[in-house]
């Protein structure tokens, strides 16, 4: 047999014993700590993120384990937690710390290492804006009515250490129009860019229903029930 259990913290640890909830392990795995307003205070994600990882990590290993099973011809446990998948998660925040010694804090939208990388306000909403290479600066700077050799911002590190100053000047622009020509002029640059959506403007998507993301459940009295579709398609088995 190929077994799955999910604990909070861990099976067979000094915290094992304690109920694990959502909200606390985000929380206890640091998740929070770096998330929320720039120095804000910590705040969770808009989702149970820890519940969802400890199960997306377990299937990831049952999976693992079959396949391994075909070889060996032998069964396992496999163990993951929601304490492992906040530590899983951390990717680049948690070498910050452990190769050097940087403890992230609250950085809102921005990116820590990266600008213009963020979200941004238009007339009529908000976008993001993904500058991440010398070759897309030179290409948004001028979008913006910025000139991408201003010594100010010549570099990735000059853009870093002015962020206030640089997202001043790239709002000030932006919010001159909506959201839908900035976009269209991005996009014509060549910048990766995206409107900051809200949940009814994503399920009206066509390219969400083009990837089949929203599904319908049958209900024995309410009929036809929409719900969020599976992300992943196959093409030949359901």
């Amino acid at each position: 047999l190929v077994a799955l259990s999910i604990t909070g913290f861990g099976r067979g640890c000094p915290h094992g014993h304690r109920p694990g909830f959502d909200q606390i392990l985000q929380g206890e795995g640091g998740l929070m700590s770096f998330t929320g307003p720039v120095g804000g205070p910590p705040t969770k994600v808009g989702v149970p993120i820890a519940d969802i990882l400890a199960g997306m990590f377990g299937a990831y290993g049952v999976v693992a384990s079959l396949y391994e099973r075909e070889r060996s011809g032998r069964g396992q446990r496999v163990h993951s937690s929601l304490l492992g998948g906040m530590i899983a998660i951390h990717t680049f925040q948690g070498t910050r710390w452990l190769v050097a010694g940087d403890v992230p804090a609250t950085g809102g939208n921005r990116h820590p290492s990266i600008q213009p990388y963020g979200a941004f306000r238009c007339a009529d909403g908000r976008i993001n804006v993904a500058v991440g290479s010398e070759g897309l600066w030179r290409r948004f700077a001028p979008v913006v009515g910025l000139d991408p050799d201003d010594e100010r911002f010549a570099s990735n590190g000059d853009r870093v250490a002015r962020v206030e100053e640089l997202e001043a000047l790239i709002e000030q622009a932006l919010t001159t129009d909506g959201v839908d020509p900035w976009l269209a002029r991005l996009d014509e640059a060549g910048v990766p860019a995206g409107r900051i959506a809200g949940l009814d403007e994503v399920y009206h998507s066509p390219q969400v229903a083009h990837l089949g993301l929203v599904d319908e459940g049958e209900h024995p009295t309410l009929g036809p029930v929409p719900l969020p579709g599976p992300p992943v398609a196959y093409s030949r088995s359901q």
